[in-house]
């Protein structure tokens, strides 16, 4: 009874045998089209997913089109094409080296006339999969869950409003997950334009970096009244910002520095200084004449921290200006340059047709350290630039 158990046995596997061989000799045919130029350390494998076996995939004629065959596949079993960093050679074959990234996946495949062929495309130039440098600021995330499977973490460009998919081997993205920061890297190859999954452009960073803070303009226009004499200079100082002269009529400054000469009958004298947006700032506009130490305030304030800002306007009266023209001289033509210019620091700025940034007049920092506020003028506006 045994003997003939046996016997059957026999006979079933020998009547299997067609088919198994059948099934074991089929050849996967791998093609993938590559446009623009892949990096130079770029190979490209066909891999089996449950055997582990590898076909590197290459183009002899240059044409863009890499393949490959793999004898004896499963067909049941799934595959992928995926992009190397260079080769490693081991005892049992060549693999792609690390990094790795998956291009696409594949089912198990139709096989007709004992082979099946899988096909995918990977583009490098540009839109998200090319391996070229970027540089991308944003608020970093690490999102909790996601429609695309790779990445660590995420950021938006605050610019473009184009999202990328980030990871990174040497640096800590935790550290600055909730920060608006720089990232710096290179995009991995494959996945933009929804490549992969319909999601994002990889980005392999290499560097983060805190963004630079928003900046903005704070314009300063002066208007003079009668003829302004020589080695007059006007110039703004605050709490933040790097400050500056708004004109001079000291030739020396002019000849040294290019300052804007002053100009009076009616002409606008401006100058604008960045500042760091939405910060609050006190501040003085000041004249001096020459070398003396001595100044006056032309006019001082303080402004609130703000996203929009204003221009701040300012007139000054050399000696007999009918600022309201009322045919004579008098202190009511000093309490006109004042309003003009309380009423003009919240107007639009007439050559942007918006409103400048608020971030603080220009500050003299340099000039104030060490000097009472009656301190020198010129000469220590001179030592700040």
């Amino acid at each position: 009874m045994k003997a003939l158990l046996v016997l059957v046995a026999a006979v079933a596997l020998v009547a299997a045998a067609p088919a198994l061989a059948q099934r074991n000799e089929a050849t996967i045919n791998f093609e993938l089209a590559a446009e623009g130029t892949p990096p130079a350390d770029a190979t490209f494998f066909g891999q089996s997913l449950v055997e582990g076996a590898t076909v590197r995939l290459t183009d002899p004629d240059g044409d863009g089109l890499f393949t490959g065959s793999m004898p004896g596949g499963v067909p049941d079993a799934g595959f992928r094409i995926v992009q190397g960093t260079g080769a490693e050679q081991t005892m049992t074959g060549v693999y792609p080296g690390e990094p790795v990234t998956v291009i696409e996946e594949f089912d198990a495949p139709a096989v007709e006339g004992g082979a099946a062929t899988l096909s995918a495309n990977v583009n490098f130039g540009g839109g998200g999969s090319g391996g070229e440098a970027v540089s991308v600021t944003g608020v970093l995330e690490k999102p909790d869950m996601t429609t695309y499977m790779y990445g660590t973490h995420a950021i938006t460009d605050a610019r473009t409003g184009e999202q990328y998919a980030l990871g990174s081997e040497g640096v800590d993205l935790d550290a600055y997950v909730g920060e608006e920061v720089t990232v710096t890297g290179a995009l991995v190859p494959g996945y933009g334009n929804g490549q992969v999954e319909d999601g994002p452009a990889l980005l392999e960073v290499s560097g983060v970096e805190p963004a630079d803070p928003a900046e903005a303009i704070v314009a300063f226009e002066l208007t003079l009244g009668g003829e302004v004499p020589e080695n007059a200079s006007f110039y703004v100082e605050s709490t933040s910002g790097p400050g500056g002269v708004i004109c001079t009529t000291d030739a020396a400054a002019d000849e040294e520095a290019g300052y804007p000469r002053c100009e009076s009958g009616g002409e606008i004298n401006r100058a604008e200084f960045p500042m760091p947006a939405g910060a609050p700032f006190d501040y003085r506009v000041l004249t001096s004449q020459g070398s003396e130490l001595s100044q006056s305030v032309v006019d001082e304030g303080s402004v609130a921290a703000a996203e929009t800002g204003l221009v701040l306007a300012f007139a000054y009266s050399f000696d007999g200006e009918d600022l309201n023209e009322d045919g004579v001289v008098d202190a009511a033509d000093s309490e006109q340059a004042a309003q003009v210019s309380d009423a003009a620091k919240e107007r639009v700025d007439p050559e942007r047709g918006r409103p400048l940034p608020i971030t603080g007049g220009a500050a003299l920092a340099a000039l104030l350290a060490g000097s009472a506020l009656a301190a020198a003028g010129f000469l220590a506006h001179r030592r700040f630039r």
